[in-house]
């Protein structure tokens, strides 16, 4: 396949089906789903297997890993030119990985894009707003640009050259950014680098009290990012 997408996964199968049909539904074909079932107390491949889709993959961490370490899983078996990420309570919107693939001609290493991020998803209330909230200008420096005002970027807006990944992979030992920490290693390796203009997935930033963003905010956790 053109493109290796990677979800870790614990628990959370409505919201991970929503994620699957969001991949179910993108206008480019030529890619392939990995889940990695971080040890969740019900197994996940029903979930997988529910979807009839001979592109969608699930493996089974043997322990809860965290998503850093189930991450690494994904990366190591996908088989893609490019690896795309997805969290299991997040969306890609359908042209994603089709709008991505028309950028990818002078084959970078590292592709960044936007996305919405939806507070409420309920019609009463619902309440929106695109991240990184400007674009990025020429000439603005990437690390300083993604952390400005607090908008950074998450898996759900990164596109990696697998090759890329055979001398990068996430720190074990970070529960906090850890996502943050991993794309600009990507970056200190990358000898180019694409940002695009596109908002082309949805974060769900919910109030669940067991997101790892609000679970993990002690003095350790930020020391060690």
């Amino acid at each position: 396949p053109a493109f290796s997408v990677v979800i870790p996964a614990f628990g959370g199968e409505v919201a991970l089906r929503r994620a699957l049909l969001s991949c179910a539904e993108q206008t480019y074909t030529d890619f392939e789903v990995i889940v990695v079932d971080d040890h969740s107390a019900l197994p996940l491949h029903p979930v997988i297997e529910g979807m009839g889709d001979a592109r969608f993959t699930c493996v089974r961490n043997p322990e809860n890993l965290g998503a850093a370490a189930s991450r690494n899983v994904g990366m190591r078996l996908a088989r893609g030119r490019y690896v795309l990420f997805i969290d299991a309570d997040d969306v890609m919107l359908p042209t994603r990985i089709e709008a991505v693939s028309k950028c990818l001609d002078d084959m970078p290493d590292l592709l960044l894009h936007r996305q919405f991020r939806v507070f409420d998803p309920r019609p009463a209330s619902f309440a929106y707003e695109v991240l990184p909230r400007a674009s990025m200008a020429a000439g603005d420096d990437l690390a300083a640009f993604a952390f400005r005002n607090g908008d950074f970027y998450n898996m759900n807006v990164f596109v990696v050259r697998r090759e890329l990944l055979s001398t990068v992979s996430f720190r074990h030992g970070l529960r906090l950014y850890e996502d943050q920490a991993f794309i600009f290693d990507c970056y200190a390796a990358s000898k180019r680098t694409i940002v695009m203009d596109a908002a082309l997935s949805i974060y769900m930033d919910d109030d669940r009290e067991h997101r790892a963003s609000r679970s993990f905010r002690d003095a350790e956790d930020l020391a060690a990012f």
